[in-house]
């Protein structure tokens, strides 16, 4: 029957009535049982409409004017009705307002771990999520194929080491990443690094602390003017890094076999082999993902082919270098420091001999953070979720093969 016209919300529209006065008309009809109004508070502590029997389809809710049709449940929390369930394997910050927010726009909940997110207890909340959201925690086969309704699987940042891909794929889900955030962080600590190393600051600053005074024991060094930086990795942030690094007047090479060299030439970098990259470079920094190229690519044979004075930096993934190789030939003189904000093993074993290098400098894989990287993060990421769950193919989707498979979970809407 139709709504009767002194129960819908004031002229105005949806937005300007549930601000003066939150919701005043949800009504829901779940599995042909219609759910009592009193049981769901309005956000303000307002009443809702007494319960009438209002024939509506299964699967719809009224919200002030609109009658929508959705998959959808609701929560006796109060606010949107629930439409998807999105699953976050882990996060190291304060809390997920960001993607709640975000998520909001489409009805969407947040499941989140509450016993420490062991592969085991994601399987297990796995069958009842639409999408996964996964920073540090690895998603595993198991839990992939625990994700029966998964449409979407989005990384918290640029690598997708941690994501089984090739299972997703099997199972026509679209993997995403955020590549386009944190650029200015991370070259901005690569240059950290590079100027701390070039100017001896961890040594001037160990000596003090020592009670040793005196410019001797950092000499000598060289003129950073003139000297060669190598960058490994030509995306988006090893581009960020040749505009900060050429004003200090270092001459740049770069090793990028999927980059055509006219964007090499074009940012007034030379473009290098791997080898003559090594051998020719007083630093070099690393800006590549983690694959089974290079996995393990800065190795005993290629750290000794690289100037016993030089320096390596990795911003990137900590497998890219053989750290036990490092740490025998930095150990044997060769290399004159190293800064390292990635490690192979995250959080490390703190027995590691390189941690007994006084010419190495660690940070935390903090490369990325800033507070405005972090905040762009966790909007970018949650809306590849928003994108995919609304019917439209997500930016930056990893397995694009996936697209063209027939079993794509994905419904994209025309």
């Amino acid at each position: 029957m139709p709504i009767p016209s002194h129960r819908l919300p004031k002229p105005g529209g949806y937005g300007e009535h549930r601000r003066q006065s939150g919701f005043r008309a949800i009504r829901a009809c779940i599995r042909g049982q219609l759910a009592p109004l009193s049981n769901f508070p309005c956000p303000n502590g307002e009443q809702l409409l007494p319960a009438q029997t209002m024939c509506l389809p299964a699967n719809c809710v009224i919200i002030g004017q609109a009658i929508l049709s959705l998959p959808l449940t609701i929560s006796p929390q109060g606010g949107l009705p629930v439409s998807y369930k999105v699953l976050v394997t882990d996060y190291a910050w304060p809390n997920l307002d960001i993607e709640r927010s975000v998520l909001a726009k489409i009805g969407a909940e947040l499941v989140v771990p509450t016993h420490g997110g062991s592969q085991d207890e994601l399987a297990a909340l796995a069958p009842d999520v639409d999408a996964i959201l996964v920073n540090w925690n690895g998603c595993t086969a198991k839990v992939i194929a625990a994700a029966a309704k998964c449409v979407n699987i989005t990384r918290y940042g640029v690598g997708v080491d941690n994501i089984d891909i090739d299972e997703a794929t099997k199972r026509g889900i679209i993997v995403c990443n955020v590549p386009d955030y944190c650029m200015d962080e991370v070259s901005n600590e690569a240059m950290a690094f590079l100027l701390a190393g070039a100017r001896r600051q961890m040594l001037y600053n160990d000596a003090i602390r020592a009670k040793v005074w005196g410019v001797k024991v950092g000499m000598p060094f060289p003129r950073l003017r003139g000297l060669t930086l190598g960058i490994i990795g030509f995306g988006r942030i090893g581009k960020a890094v040749a505009p900060k690094a050429l004003p200090f007047g270092l001459r740049i090479l770069v090793y990028d076999p999927y980059i055509d060299q006219k964007e090499i030439t074009d940012r007034g970098c030379i473009p290098a082999s791997f080898e003559t990259l090594l051998k020719e470079s007083d630093f070099i920094t690393l800006h590549v993902p983690l694959t089974p190229e290079t996995n393990g690519m800065i190795n005993e044979k290629a750290l000794r082919m690289m100037k016993p004075t030089a320096w390596l930096i990795n911003t990137s993934r900590g497998p890219v270098v053989d750290t036990k190789a490092l740490y025998k030939v930095m150990k044997e003189g060769h290399l004159a420091g190293a800064g390292l904000d990635v490690l192979p093993q995250e959080p490390p074993d703190w027995n590691d001999p390189i941690f007994t290098l006084p010419n190495i400098t660690f940070t935390p894989h903090s490369a990325f953070y800033s507070e405005g990287s972090l905040a762009e993060l966790l909007e970018k990421a949650s809306t590849r979720v928003v994108e995919a769950l609304s019917g439209q193919v997500p930016k930056f989707v990893v397995n694009g093969e996936v697209l063209k498979q027939p079993n794509l979970r994905l419904k994209v809407k025309k």
